[in-house]
């Protein structure tokens, strides 16, 4: 059976391990953060390109973006 733990209660289960366990927690966390986040990267890549492909970009500059929003 799967155990559900409050975030307390995790942080607590964490403070009670060694501080060298303590240092490779945050490793792991830290490594899955980077992970995480170079996923949604590929993602909003993925989809910029696809919408490259569609034509629902444009480009332009500063000023162009600028006097785009201004229209509006």
């Amino acid at each position: 059976m799967s155990e559900t733990l409050t975030f307390n209660d995790l942080l607590e289960a964490i403070g009670r391990r060694s501080l060298e366990e303590q240092e490779m927690i945050t490793e792991i966390v830290r490594k899955r953060i980077i992970d995480q986040r170079r996923k949604e990267i590929k993602e909003s890549i993925r989809i910029s390109r696809q919408e490259y492909r569609d034509g629902l970009t444009s480009h332009g500059t500063v000023e162009d973006f600028e006097r785009e929003i201004d229209k509006d």
